[in-house]
């Protein structure tokens, strides 16, 4: 989001799981904003973790994959609720 200054993208940590990694551009640095965690399907597998997206509405931060929806507060990145499908 050019107007938010921020990028986002998965990414597995340090320990093999797959995150949502939202960053903000200031002063020519990226700095991480939220490290979120994804939803997982069966047996705790998440095959599709390329095709999630994330998106801002009013104060709200979506994630949508196929697995499901999730939504975080902007201000601090807490979860709101999860619907699964």
């Amino acid at each position: 989001s050019p107007t938010k200054n921020l990028i986002g993208f998965t990414a597995y940590d340090n320990y093999g799981n797959i995150k949502y990694m939202l960053y903000e551009h200031k002063d020519g640095t990226f700095n991480c904003k939220a490290s979120l965690e994804l939803l997982y399907g069966e047996n705790n597998v998440y095959k599709y973790y390329d095709a999630v997206r994330g998106l801002f509405i009013g104060d709200n931060f979506y994630l949508i994959s196929d697995i499901g929806l999730q939504v975080f507060d902007m201000a601090t990145f807490s979860p709101i609720c999860t619907v699964k499908i």
